[in-house]
């Protein structure tokens, strides 16, 4: 038996030993009414999981102990800030390449031996002041244009050696447009179930 079959094996004794029980769960459909299915979205509650699902992609949120009721959910998730929330989800930032282009830039404006680094990969010379900043602002670009997202950090660890900086992160456009889906969902459905619950 080779190793994918020894690990299908032993993932399915494990998950052979599990028992099925009902759980609670919602779910609520999004849609701006006459537009069909245009950047319509579906959003699903079960204890500790919140999912997202419909024209915008699939983002999936999962806090236990912030979630163990619809109206606990969906007030944490109508109030938390944003970023917060997509760290709690399946996503995980991206390198922002300009955002690291302008830290590379201004780590080697104020460190010599960033700049000594950079010598690797273009002239500096003895550029100094405004004619260092425009001959980094020109030049850093294009060292790292080819370099993909996986090579631009080690590139960033190589300038930087043992600084505790590999760049910068940032969520994608999509995943902001996923977070403010959830948001607005749960603001609407909290204040559905708000009135109901008073009645």
């Amino acid at each position: 038996m080779g190793r994918y079959d020894a690990d299908l094996a032993q993932a399915a004794d494990w998950i052979g030993r599990h028992e099925m029980r009902e759980q609670p769960s919602r779910s609520f459909w999004f849609s701006e009414p006459g537009k069909g299915s245009i950047y319509a979205f579906g959003l699903t509650w079960a204890p500790g999981t919140l999912a997202l699902s419909g024209d915008l992609g699939e983002l999936v949120l999962t806090h236990y102990h912030a979630m163990p009721t619809l109206e606990a959910a969906v007030g944490w998730a109508a109030s938390a800030d944003a970023d917060y929330l997509l760290g709690k989800s399946n996503r995980k930032k991206s390198i922002d390449r300009e955002a690291t282009i302008e830290g590379i830039v201004e780590g080697a404006l104020e460190s010599r031996p960033i700049r000594e680094r950079l010598e690797d990969h273009f002239p500096i010379g003895r550029a100094w002041g405004a004619g260092l900043k425009a001959l980094l602002r020109r030049e850093v670009p294009r060292a790292v244009r080819d370099l993909g997202d996986a090579e631009l950090p080690r590139f960033i660890y190589d300038l930087h050696h043992f600084e505790d900086w590999y760049g910068s992160y940032s969520w994608t456009a999509s995943d902001l447009h996923k977070i403010s889906a959830v948001k607005f969902g749960c603001q609407s459905i909290a204040a559905a179930i708000r009135p109901a619950k008073a009645a």
